[in-house]
């Protein structure tokens, strides 16, 4: 809920971050924070979803913490709407689609729309972990994965007079072949030939953002 959680920037993007907010509330300003935001563009939270997958080789079962996202298109439809609303907005605004993803949906919907070859894979959680304990940095955002980050604010659509669109599989299947044709050989057509290799982003990737 807004302003029951603080802020705990991990990173410098999240620090810097988290200090240009500082200076918007202090304008009398409104801050729009989303916190996964995927579709077209989108260079880290998807294809770090899918380097981990690669690492896994597998989806996951019974993992069924909450994640808040929303698609790039609704998220800019949220900003305009912010920005012209006679309301005059301020404050914090989580905005993020109202329905929460679980991970194991989430994970197996990204499986699905980018016909990536673990459909018929998947374990547990535990056994993800013990998968990749010799990969610190993967474990991290798995933890990650594996614990709660739903961000309610009903207020936002109400405020800024915009409408949170569809639900995150109908959102993701729009943006599907972009993220197709940005992965390139990584990943394929649902119904066609896997690919040959593992995908792996050609940038460090960050999965779930703090």
């Amino acid at each position: 809920m807004p302003g029951r959680v603080e802020p705990a920037p991990a990173s410098a993007t999240s620090l810097t971050r988290a200090a240009a907010e500082q200076h918007v509330l202090a304008a009398g300003g409104a801050v729009l924070r989303p916190h996964i935001v995927h579709g077209a563009g989108d260079r880290w939270a998807v294809p770090g979803l899918v380097a981990l997958l690669g690492k896994l080789r597998a989806g996951l079962t019974g993992c069924e913490a909450r994640h808040s996202l929303i698609d790039v298109e609704t998220l800019g439809g949220a900003l305009l709407g912010a920005a012209l609303s006679p309301m005059e907005p301020t404050g914090v605004y989580h905005v993020n689609h109202p329905e929460p993803v679980a991970c194991s949906e989430l994970l197996s919907t990204v499986i699905d729309q980018l016909g990536l070859p673990w459909a018929d894979a998947s374990i547990g959680v535990d056994a993800a972990r013990t998968r990749m304990a010799e990969d610190p940095y993967g474990l991290h955002h798995l933890d990650m994965l594996a614990v709660d980050h739903w961000f309610a604010d009903e207020r936002v659509w109400q405020d800024v007079d915009c409408e949170p669109g569809a639900g995150f599989a109908a959102a993701f299947a729009r943006h599907a072949p972009w993220y197709r044709q940005f992965l390139g050989r990584y990943v394929t057509r649902p119904g066609s030939a896997s690919p040959s290799r593992s995908p792996v982003p050609v940038r460090r990737p960050h999965a779930v953002r703090r």
